[in-house]
């Protein structure tokens, strides 16, 4: 029976921890803000309320998205956490309706603050959705 992460946790936590045990998964904690006390986005939730507002999450390869960003002035080697949210220098990477938050603005968000990189379909739904580059 194939089912979602999200459908498992409401099914029990027991349950969940038995897949993970049963599929060697293992779960490194996410780094929260030290600012935030609320909800943290990670792989499990995928979507929380941050600080900034509603906050998603996206994998994608950041290459060209590092290029134009290091071609516009903006400075900080590509890495990614043990988390597995990826960085560019001291900041989360976003992405961000342009019109609310501006190419490399800074942005609070559950996981640190973020540098807004990217921009996505999203927007038009809700133009102050943050949406976090991650490795999940």
């Amino acid at each position: 029976m194939k089912m979602s992460i999200r459908k498992l946790c409401r099914r029990g936590c027991a349950l969940l921890a038995a897949l993970f045990i049963f599929f060697n998964v293992t779960v490194v904690p996410v780094q929260a803000s030290d600012d935030w006390d609320g909800p943290v986005l990670n792989r499990v939730i995928g979507t929380v309320e941050g600080p900034s507002g509603k906050e998603t999450y996206y994998n994608l390869n950041m290459t060209w998205i590092i290029e134009y960003m290091h071609e516009q002035g903006y400075e900080g080697e590509f890495w990614v956490r043990d988390d597995g949210v990826k960085m560019l220098g001291d900041y989360v990477m976003c992405a961000a309706c342009f019109d609310v938050h501006p190419l490399g603005s800074l942005v609070e968000t559950s996981l640190g603050t973020a540098i807004v990189c990217d921009t996505g379909t999203f927007i038009y739904d809700n133009p102050y959705q943050i949406d976090i580059a991650v490795r999940w």
